[in-house]
């Protein structure tokens, strides 16, 4: 007997499990539900998450570089450094704090870092002969802003002489004859000995009277109150030393 939906009669032969598809164990051809049947869902769908900005840190926690409007690299790295000391050029930048201010406001101070007698280390002249004298400093964020002289009111470069063997960072000779050295404009790239963290001063010497002389350089960061003298080898190698100093043999 066929089985129509809806019919007792029907309803009646599945309670018996007499209509195919039934649940007796005899001649039982329906289809199971197996493990796999429980196990296996619809395909599931991957939503990838939206990519880091630029800037932010990655999961390994470290800061990935991005850029600014402008095009220049951010980033978490520090940068810079205190320059050099002995007045070499170097690719890395000053500290940033060139000078200190007074706390009472006065004027700006300047470190001396490094300076020398650049040229030249001896000459023999004429009495009254005059001969430039060339010196170069170095001032950490000072001296080192751009690829040329760069002055300030308050660093002081001058240029002396005095009888040979005499000391005028401890005062020990005979005493010392001083001149106000100025920027030397010129100096460039294309300057004997240049070095882009250094500034370069000139004074014209002429000592009036014959014998045989030193001369160096002596620089101020703080508008001549305290000096660094300068000679041959550089402040870096011993301080200043009479044996290092430039020679003059006058009128011999």
């Amino acid at each position: 007997m066929d089985c129509f939906k809806g019919s007792r009669a029907c309803v009646a032969m599945l309670l018996l499990a007499a209509c195919p598809g039934g649940g007796g164990s005899d001649g039982d051809t329906s289809s199971t539900t197996t493990a796999d049947d429980l196990t296996t869902g619809p395909p599931s769908t991957t939503i990838p998450l939206p990519p880091l900005d630029e800037g932010t840190s990655s999961s390994s926690g470290e800061a990935t570089v991005g850029s600014t409007d402008d095009g220049t690299s951010t980033g978490s790295g520090t940068a810079g450094s205190t320059g050099p000391t002995d007045g070499s050029s170097s690719s890395s930048s000053s500290s940033g704090e060139p000078a200190e201010t007074s706390s009472d406001g006065g004027p700006t101070v300047y470190e001396v870092e490094w300076c020398n007698i650049q040229y030249p280390p001896m000459v023999e002249v004429e009495v009254d002969e005059v001969f430039p004298v060339y010196s170069h400093v170095y001032v950490g964020g000072l001296t080192d802003q751009t690829e040329f002289t760069d002055p300030a009111p308050e660093l002081i470069v001058e240029v002396g002489y005095s009888v040979d063997g005499s000391d005028p960072s401890t005062g020990v000779g005979e005493p010392w004859t001083w001149g106000t050295a100025t920027p030397n404009v010129g100096y460039n790239m294309s300057s004997p000995g240049y070095m882009a963290n250094n500034d370069e001063y000139q004074y014209d010497l002429a000592i009036p009277e014959a014998g045989i002389f030193d001369y160096a350089a002596r620089i101020s960061g703080d508008s001549g109150t305290t000096w660094v003298y300068c000679d041959l080898d550089g402040l870096s190698v011993g301080g200043y030393t009479p044996d290092q100093a430039g020679n003059a043999a006058v009128g011999q």
